[in-house]
């Protein structure tokens, strides 16, 4: 492969560049893309990038040039890598080239506060903000026992009067009676019974009736067979589709 540019390579790439896309120029000199695009900056028929910024190095204190892209508010300059890693032998604990500032030397460093916990009365440390935020807890589990106990029974938004788990003297007879007259197959979804039993579901709900009507609120016609699956998307939904 060749070397060195002949005078009248450099000429013809001096007349073209530009006008003639480089892989085209390249497959005439018998030269790589690589190779053309280099000699084109070298003689300067590529525009070089444009400094608008003079900075000092941190470590020598030689200044430099550098675009203003590159420049971060946060960090340091350094005029090479080798100044970088002098200065960080003396720095341990400050910024790396690239990386964030974090903990004390970040600007908005802010000290934990002493906070009590608002279920269980230990002591822990916060950030500020996150007292603001109206976070007292010390761990997840107080934050959910908490947050369990103002979401549980009449405090939930969904809650409908509870659940009655005695639905009156006749209530297994009639489930029998319900799965037979179904053949023990879901009534919504089709799906017969395999391992587990289905459920039998209230179509107007039994809390509807006082314990006293159990009779009416247990009557064939108010009770369907459904699969499990089914049940539970009726009970949330309130009704079948």
């Amino acid at each position: 492969m060749k070397q060195l540019w002949t005078n009248d390579e450099t000429l013809f790439l001096r007349e073209n560049y530009g006008e003639v896309k480089t892989s085209v120029i390249a497959v005439e000199l018998d030269r790589t893309e690589a190779s053309t695009r280099a000699r084109a900056r070298k003689i300067g028929l590529v525009k070089q990038r444009k400094f608008a910024i003079t900075v000092s190095c941190k470590d020598c204190g030689k200044e430099f040039k550098r675009s203003s892209s590159a420049i971060s508010p946060n960090k340091h300059q350094f005029c090479s890598r080798r100044c970088y890693y002098e200065w960080k032998k003396t720095h341990p604990n400050t910024e790396n080239l690239g990386e964030p500032l974090r903990g004390r030397d970040h600007p908005e460093w802010k000290e934990k506060i002493v906070v009590r916990c608002t279920l269980c009365g230990d002591i822990f440390h916060t950030y500020p903000y996150r007292e603001k935020e109206g976070i007292k807890y010390c761990s997840l589990k107080c934050y959910w026992d908490s947050f369990g106990d103002k979401m549980r029974g009449e405090n939930n938004p969904n809650w409908k009067g509870g659940h009655e788990w005695y639905y009156g003297l006749n209530w297994y007879e009639q489930r029998g009676r319900a799965i037979e007259r179904d053949h023990h197959i879901c009534q919504i979804c089709g799906v017969p019974e395999n391992g587990r039993k289905h459920d039998v579901h209230h179509i107007v709900p039994f809390r509807e009736f006082s314990l006293e009507k159990y009779e009416a609120a247990n009557r064939l016609e108010n009770l369907i067979t459904v699969c499990h699956s089914c049940h539970m998307n009726a009970e949330r939904m309130g009704e079948f589709s």
